[in-house]
């Protein structure tokens, strides 16, 4: 998703710390992650606030990440409902 991301800003040549610093850098998206290995990936690479990173704590694999995009999806549009983030 980074690697398409930074394609489509244009942004490929900058280091990742540059990347950081780059409006909309991970595509204004949440993360929603198979377990809490590639979580910690994307809170690592500081692209994303860690209330934007969903993941299944308990039961990691393909049905906790299922439910982890529901939650996320829920959250979306509670906060486009509310008019922000928290």
């Amino acid at each position: 998703w980074l690697e398409n991301m930074d394609k489509a800003l244009g942004i490929t040549d900058l280091s990742d710390e540059e990347k950081k610093k780059v409006a909309g850098s991970n595509g204004n998206s949440v993360a929603v992650c198979i377990g809490t290995t590639t979580a910690n990936k994307c809170l690592a690479s500081g692209r994303w606030e860690s209330n934007d990173i969903y993941y299944p704590a308990v039961d990691p694999g393909m049905t906790g990440w299922v439910e982890s995009c529901y939650m996320a999806a829920g959250d979306v549009m509670e906060r486009d409902f509310w008019g922000g983030g928290w």
